[in-house]
């Protein structure tokens, strides 16, 4: 949360769903180990200080996707399942969905990590 830039320098631009997301509030419980409420207080904290800025927040995780590779450094996350429908929709609708292996894909333009959390 503190990091600012990438190792080559290039700003990191992060996405993240609302708070009250689903998805949000278990990768902010499992993967950080944190509420989502003490995330946003220590965003805030970050933010306001002028040490950090603040995640852009998107409405689904259609919109994460669509984010980060269209934004240069940019970062998120989604769940595994998600990412399966949309290349199962791919073909018809042409999202912008990369390919991902090892859940994660590295483009010129961004990473979307993919995780799967165990209900």
């Amino acid at each position: 949360m503190r990091q600012l830039r990438w190792s080559d320098n290039s700003a990191i631009n992060v996405f993240v769903l609302p708070s009250q997301h689903e998805l949000h509030q278990r990768f902010a419980k499992e993967r950080l180990q944190i509420f989502p409420y003490q995330l946003n207080r220590i965003w805030h904290k970050l933010t306001y200080s002028g040490l950090g800025v603040a995640p852009t927040i998107v409405a689904s995780e259609k919109e994460l996707i669509q984010a980060v590779t269209k934004t240069p450094g940019a970062i998120g996350y989604i769940d595994d399942d998600t990412l399966k429908k949309l290349k199962q929709n791919e073909s018809t609708n042409r999202i912008e969905a990369p390919d991902m292996e090892a859940g994660q894909q590295a483009s010129g333009k961004g990473v979307v990590n993919v995780i799967k959390i165990k209900d």
